[in-house]
């Protein structure tokens, strides 16, 4: 660095007295700020409203039925795989107890496959 840049960076530099001295710069208040965040805050608590406790685990009321049957379906499997494995090792053989589960589940996930899958014209 030659003197020239030093003097320059010297010249940038304030010391804090000026930076005390200086007047701040205040915002604009003609309150559209706050009415924009006012708007916000409102439409914040509407939505929070309208998912309600149960909304923060299955989502707004629009998706509300397509995560629970979603749910229905992963925990069928879920309980479909415990069960076969707990059956299959303790008997060695798959035995009734365990095709009577799989035709309650299968029923189970084939409605809510459907409900899922099926047509979604709301008209």
């Amino acid at each position: 660095m030659d003197l020239q840049d030093q003097k320059d960076a010297d010249a940038s530099v304030i010391s804090p007295n000026q930076a005390r001295a200086v007047d701040p710069v205040e915002p604009d208040t003609d309150g559209k700020l706050a009415e924009k965040e006012l708007e916000f805050w409102h439409a914040q608590e509407t939505q929070k409203a309208h998912h309600g406790w149960l909304g923060k685990i299955f989502g707004s009321i629009q998706e509300k039925p397509g995560n629970i049957a979603a749910i229905a379906v992963i925990l069928s499997f879920i309980m479909l795989f415990v069960a076969f494995g707990v059956m299959y090792r303790g008997a060695g053989d798959l035995n009734e107890n365990f095709f009577k589960l799989l035709s309650a589940l299968t029923g189970v996930i084939g409605l809510a496959l459907g409900y899922l899958f099926g047509s979604s014209g709301q008209k």
